[in-house]
């Protein structure tokens, strides 16, 4: 039979447990999240553009190549909005000599994956674009579509051209 001192007890350390649990967990969580990227330390500050976009998911590979997904709502996917984009990725990541960034509409577009493409015959895809730096090659490319569900190379930026001057 319990007492209500015992039951007190047991109860309190239970608690205390919970805390220090949830509170340890915060912290990892804090510290895993604040760091980051190496390929983005030691560059200069980004430029303030007015770009608007969210990256939700980033990646690293064996080959040393980072790929990134990122989010632009669809009332923010235009051409300048792209160019301005291209540009604070480009300042952000300056030590990455590879980088994949895929655009997307929405945060639930991400998960698309394989089996998805299967499924619909690649005609679900969610994708509205890519940019790629290849900083050996020489190659800084927006592809893009204009609508969702066209092909998202149905347009393409070359920012490695530099435009002649008169």
């Amino acid at each position: 039979m319990r007492t209500a001192n015992r039951f007190s007890i047991s109860f309190r350390k239970r608690l205390i447990r919970c805390i220090a649990v949830l509170g340890f967990g915060t912290i990892c969580a804090v510290s895993v999240f604040a760091q980051t990227s190496r390929f983005s330390s030691g560059c200069a500050n980004e430029p303030k553009n007015g770009a608007k976009f969210k990256v939700m998911f980033e990646t690293e590979t064996v080959e040393k190549q980072l790929l990134i997904k990122v989010v632009i709502k669809p009332d923010n996917f235009t051409r300048e909005n792209l160019v301005a984009t291209a540009a604070r990725l480009r300042a952000r990541y300056c030590m990455a000599k590879y980088v994949g960034v895929t655009f997307f509409e929405s945060k639930n577009d991400t998960r698309y994956g394989l089996y998805e493409w299967v499924v619909s015959n690649g005609k679900g895809d969610p994708t509205r674009g890519t940019y790629l730096i290849d900083r050996e090659k020489g190659i800084d490319l927006i592809e893009y579509n204009t609508k969702k569900g066209n092909p998202f190379d149905e347009c393409a930026i070359d920012l490695s051209v530099k435009p002649k001057s008169k």
